[in-house]
């Protein structure tokens, strides 16, 4: 249905690891916010992915856990990454050091470093 999703995996303030989606070209692209999650414009890029038409995507979801994270909403960031894990949709996901990963795989790491991070802050 979507194709091929490149991640890039990147280390921010707010959570050790964040994952970033971004859509490869092809005919059917649908915007993940990937630039302007990259130069951190969190608050653009929250709303450019909840007016996406592709509401169970894994991209757009863990971009949206991406974004409520670097915002510092971990709670929202998390509900993100467990839909991303939980969604119908499933597919080979490229990262940046050109390695291979499900996009299942991608949430779930997403959500681990999230979670070690707030357990990391609440002590």
């Amino acid at each position: 249905m979507i194709g091929t999703m490149l991640a890039s995996l990147l280390t921010t303030a707010i959570a050790p690891t964040a994952v970033i989606a971004e859509k490869q070209k092809a005919p059917e692209q649908i915007d993940v916010a990937y630039e302007q999650l990259l130069v951190g414009e969190t608050d653009q890029a929250i709303a450019t992915l909840e007016q996406s038409p592709y509401a169970n995507d894994p991209a757009r979801l863990i971009n949206l856990g991406t974004a409520h994270a670097q915002a510092g909403d971990y709670r929202k960031a998390a509900k993100f990454f467990r839909a991303a894990l939980a969604s119908d949709t499933r597919y080979q996901m490229e990262l940046a050091d050109g390695s291979w990963m499900d996009s299942r795989a991608v949430a779930r790491t997403a959500l681990t470093n999230l979670e070690s991070r707030t357990a990391i802050a609440m002590r």
